[in-house]
């Protein structure tokens, strides 16, 4: 039961981006990173080094797809 709370959790997530499909597409590959932390604690199946490296990298992909969303928002201030 708990996986299906994460699944519909980042679905709701994801028609929660408004559309943006640099935020939607992040959701989509934080399913690698859940699926390879599931496989560790539950199965004992060591996270390698690429797969490491590929989390890292979806993880800054995430964090920049939000704050150039976040900037993109933010209504221009006047001089």
């Amino acid at each position: 039961y708990d996986i299906s709370a994460c699944l519909v959790g980042s679905e709701m997530c994801i028609r929660d981006s408004g559309g943006n499909v640099l935020v939607t597409s992040c959701f989509q590959f934080s399913a690698i990173i859940f699926a390879s932390l599931i496989g560790w604690i539950s199965f004992d199946e060591p996270i390698s080094l690429l797969t490491a490296t590929g989390i890292g990298v979806i993880i800054i992909a995430g964090v920049t797809a939000t704050l150039e969303t976040r900037k993109k928002k933010k209504p221009a201030s006047k001089s």
